[in-house]
């Protein structure tokens, strides 16, 4: 059997999933330190993003039970970028994370599950198309963070 770390992508990986697990122990800290409600939604995403790239670890280990494990990660995946979203959403505008946006997890499993079958379980093939909406994730987080920027300073 070969090494996990005999492939630079699988090093690269637990490289990434190591600085997720130190920046979400951080937040953790931070959280339990200085509590505030938007860090406690970055937290979770942080936490769920090292379990999506430990998954993903785990998926390129095991090839034999990777066509399970990528939705899997996907799905953490985008729940990460959620909680990001949510957490720069409350910062700016006090608009607290709460069960009724529980069906966002409900939309993220459509994605989570289609695009590894769309991509006939490749990898490379779909990775594209997830990353798309990831950025978009992201890019929402970002517009959300405009109210703070707009509230005057000091």
């Amino acid at each position: 059997m070969n090494s996990l770390f005999a492939n630079p992508s699988n090093v690269g990986l637990a490289l990434e999933a190591a600085a997720v697990l130190m920046i979400a122990s951080m937040c953790l800290t931070l959280l339990r330190t200085a509590p505030r409600s938007p860090l406690a939604s970055w937290t979770a995403g942080w936490i769920c993003l090292f379990i999506a790239l430990m998954v993903l670890l785990l998926a390129f280990r095991l090839p034999s039970i990777a066509a399970p494990l990528q939705p899997l990660y996907l799905f953490f995946e985008y729940i990460f970028g959620y909680l990001v979203f949510a957490g720069c959403r409350e910062y700016a505008t006090g608009r607290v994370l709460a069960p009724r946006d529980g069906w966002m997890g409900l939309v993220f499993i459509v994605p989570a599950l289609a695009l590894p079958a769309l991509g006939a379980w490749q990898f490379n093939v779909f990775y594209p198309f997830h990353a798309l909406i990831y950025a978009y994730l992201f890019f929402s987080a970002w517009r959300q963070l405009a109210a703070a920027r707009a509230r005057p300073r000091g």
